[in-house]
């Protein structure tokens, strides 16, 4: 019974660790790129100067 709770844990922290990496590799792949979001400012401008 010992081994069997030992082994339950063992899987369920390698579960949880896991979630937990993939969750931060997540978020930081979510956060804006300070280039790109300047260029797609500038972009937009000029397409509201233009059509607008």
């Amino acid at each position: 019974m010992n081994k069997i709770i030992k082994i339950s844990i063992g899987v369920f922290g390698i579960l949880a660790l896991g979630i937990g990496l993939l969750s931060f590799a997540f978020v930081q792949s979510m956060k804006a790129d300070e280039a790109e979001v300047k260029k797609v400012k500038i972009q937009a401008q000029e397409y509201i100067k233009k059509y607008i």
